[in-house]
């Protein structure tokens, strides 16, 4: 049965990998043709720091027999056109070999229960259009489209 907690000392190093883990995950097939892995690698560790030092962001981990399997973090922000202050999930991650269990959704869940404590009424998930499991994931647990951010290679 998995388990669920607040990130800990001890799940540290374990965290590194995973962050590192879901940052590549989250490229499409030409930047990872593109990208220098190191350069990923430490912007991935620099956003799990930010978050963890920040006192509004939240790393929840999902674990099984106390073994670390996924993570989400997330993050209080400032909506530019409102001023209101919403949640913005930054990362969500789930081994390969536990995934399709419901533990992205429950991570997801808590991530939302959590700030709805705190008074925030808002959670903003951002997930590229090429990453199917985290568009159905959103789209699952309700979240809609609210605009489209497009590239162009020039």
């Amino acid at each position: 049965m998995y388990s669920f907690r607040f990130v800990h000392q001890l799940d540290l190093p374990w965290l590194d990998q995973a962050c590192v883990a879901g940052a590549f995950e989250s490229l499409t097939p030409e930047e990872h043709g593109q990208a220098e892995p190191e350069m990923v690698a430490n912007l991935a560790r620099q956003q799990m720091q930010g978050v963890m030092s920040d006192p509004g962001g939240v790393v929840i981990v999902a674990t099984l027999w106390n073994q670390p399997v996924g993570f989400l973090t997330a993050a209080l922000n400032q909506d530019s056109s409102t001023d209101e202050i919403n949640a913005v999930l930054l990362s969500l991650w789930v081994a390969p070999t536990h995934r399709r269990r419901g533990v992205g959704r429950a991570l997801l869940s808590l991530g939302e229960d959590h700030f709805l404590r705190q008074g925030v009424r808002k959670m903003k998930v951002i997930a590229a259009i090429h990453n199917q499991g985290a568009v159905r994931l959103a789209q699952r647990a309700g979240y809609h489209p609210e605009g489209l951010i497009g590239l162009k290679s020039l």
